[in-house]
């Protein structure tokens, strides 16, 4: 017979933030792909060209088995496929991967 964890025997609530860099050739449907997963009720028929970078977040919550409550943000950076935006690209990426040991 199994119990089910009470308050106060329950790990607090932990939070990670993932980051995904978003990458392809122009018109292969990475915005609509971000914009689906972000943000499921929202339909948009027809998308303008990103130019540099786009930006998303979804936010998740999960209860673990011990009864600890897990908040995932997944951030998505949705980077144009136009070639003249290899120098944002490399930006991006520099900056991220600052920042992701940092955040």
């Amino acid at each position: 017979m199994t119990t089910k964890p009470t308050p106060n025997t329950h790990p607090p609530t932990e939070s990670i933030r993932i980051k995904v860099l978003i990458l392809g050739s122009t018109k292969v449907g990475k915005s609509c792909f971000v914009k689906k997963y972000c943000e499921p009720t929202k339909f948009a028929a027809s998308y303008i060209p990103t130019i540099g970078v786009d930006y998303g977040v979804k936010s998740i919550s999960r209860c673990m088995e011990d009864g600890s409550v897990v908040d995932i943000k997944v951030d998505f950076y949705d980077l144009s496929g136009m070639s003249y935006s290899l120098g944002v690209v490399l930006f991006v990426f520099l900056l991220l991967s600052r920042f992701l040991y940092f955040s």
